[in-house]
């Protein structure tokens, strides 16, 4: 591995060569998009305000794919969360108006909220007026749970911002003239909520939380950026419980180093479970907090706040630790680039999949039949055939709606085996789950896995996997198979300065 100064002394010697070259960076198009509706729930009279969060990938001719996820943030459903893949085609009409038919399948909700098995299903047909990088939409909707007594139609707004990321391009070098780069941090979370005196829902009196999750950070200026976090209890009785939080922070560098930092921050937006009295779902956390980078891109960071449910009774202290990296993305409107930069073309592996629980434990009867899940993975790779691996997963069908799983871990994964280039991999994860009454008593779980991947392209994989998913207090204890379909990508990154 070269040293900053080494790396710097390449750099200038390539430089006369590289500017010489005329590929360019592969454009990766992409949008966040926020949307809110307001369903019609079975019980008469009741309604649900429902904000959706998606991350598409935009292709030639209007259309669009990617993640998404609703989360309830007003009415009497707090906890109703669900995640999956998102489609969407919008053709121009004019210069600046479009037409929005889009597409949404995945899993979760709440076991109260008469979603059945959790499988959700939406489609909207509407329009959007977009006015440079900005999208303005109005559609009309609808969501049904297949499997539920949910089925609603209303209208749907929404709000999206497009951006553009950058990977290599496939062969030979490129030009970095011109190219700019924001500040992403990933980290794994660990927070203990040490709740106000009060009572849960099901009357027992309030007792500390434990949770693990991700937490994302995307610098937008020399000092503010925004966050995305998401965490699910795994200790305190308070098992499915789960919080989707998007926010806005501020940071200071300390001593005019980037080594340490201050920062302070605020995110809102769906939470629930658990026996948590969160009302209707909003949630608020505000936080300060103290980072450290260990090496050249490993980051700790610890913080202390407040979290309070404006619509429940629930409000607690918070202190939380994070372990993660930094990375410097090609971006467009970020710092721009040195001639002492350089740039790798960072691989990142995003999977969509189904799972089934073969036969999970219910707090209620113990046998019950087998629980289908959605599921979505990110792996980063560390090194030639080691990664991390992140999951959520949310029950769709087995009448367990509202079950949840959000997992950590490390993989091992082999050289191509044969000429068909089949690789095979083995992991270990750790996180919290519940809901749905399945029998994880406080959330802890435990799931190993080996695997096959078997590429069906240059950048997809078809994926299998198997294991056993196994809560540390609680009576489940399943075989697990699972398959997926994943995307091999790869995003131009810069190493954080010293």
């Amino acid at each position: 591995m070269l040293g900053h100064p080494m790396r710097t002394i390449v750099a200038l010697l390539l430089a006369p060569a590289l500017a010489a070259q005329t590929p360019e960076p592969h454009r990766l198009p992409m949008e966040a998009r926020l949307s809110w509706q307001t369903l019609r729930m079975p019980i008469p009279g009741e309604r649900m305000g429902l904000m959706g969060l998606e991350f598409l990938r935009e292709h030639k001719h209007g259309f669009a794919w990617g993640l998404g996820g609703y989360g309830a943030l007003t009415g009497t459903r707090g906890g109703f969360i669900t995640v999956g893949a998102s489609g969407a085609w919008r053709p121009a009409l004019t210069d600046h108006l479009n037409l929005d038919l889009g597409v949404y399948c995945g899993g979760g909700g709440a076991g109260r909220a008469a979603v059945g098995g959790g499988w959700m299903l939406e489609g909207h047909a509407g329009l959007d007026w977009r006015v440079e990088a900005w999208r303005l939409g109005a559609a009309y909707a609808r969501i049904r749970f297949p499997n539920g007594d949910i089925d609603s139609s209303q209208w749907r707004l929404s709000v999206g911002r497009s951006f553009e990321m950058k990977r290599a391009p496939s062969s030979g070098p490129f030009s970095m003239e011109g190219l700019s780069w924001r500040e992403l941090e990933m980290a794994f979370t660990y927070a203990h909520y040490r709740p106000d005196r009060g009572l849960r829902t099901d009357g027992q009196p309030e007792r500390g939380v434990d949770l693990v999750g991700l937490h994302s950070t995307l610098a937008l200026g020399d000092h503010v950026f925004s966050s995305l976090e998401l965490a699910g209890a795994h200790g305190g009785g308070a098992d499915g419980y789960m919080e989707g939080l998007v926010g806005l922070g501020w940071r200071w560098r300390l001593e005019g180093s980037d080594r340490w930092r201050l920062h302070a921050r605020l995110a809102g937006g769906p939470a629930g479970g658990g026996r948590l009295d969160v009302g209707g779902g909003m949630a608020w956390k505000a936080a300060l907090g103290l980072s450290a980078r260990l090496g050249e891109s490993t980051v700790l960071s610890l913080e202390g706040g407040r979290f309070i449910a404006p619509g429940g009774t629930y409000r607690a202290d918070v202190v939380q630790v994070g372990l993660g990296r930094r990375f410097g993305v090609a971006m467009e409107g970020g710092r721009p680039s040195l001639s002492t930069d350089l740039f790798s073309d960072q691989p990142w592996r995003m999977e969509l999949g189904v799972a089934e629980l073969t036969d999970p434990a219910r707090a209620s009867s113990p046998k019950q039949g087998p629980v289908n899940l959605a599921s979505l993975r990110i792996a980063l790779p560390l090194a030639a055939h080691v990664y991390l691996v992140g999951e959520a997963a949310f029950g769709t069908s087995g009448q367990a709606g509202g079950y949840a799983e959000g997992l950590a871990g490390v993989g091992l994964e082999s050289r191509a085996l044969g000429a068909l280039g089949t690789t095979c991999f083995a992991e270990l994860s750790l996180g919290a789950g519940g809901g749905g009454g399945v029998d994880t008593r406080g959330g802890a779980l435990i799931q190993p896995v080996l695997g096959l991947n078997q590429p069906l392209g240059d950048e997809l994989d078809l994926s299998l996997r198997v294991g056993r998913t196994r809560a540390l207090h609680g009576g489940l204890d399943s075989a697990m198979v699972a398959l997926g379909l994943r995307w091999r990508t790869g995003l131009l990154t810069r190493r954080a300065a010293p």
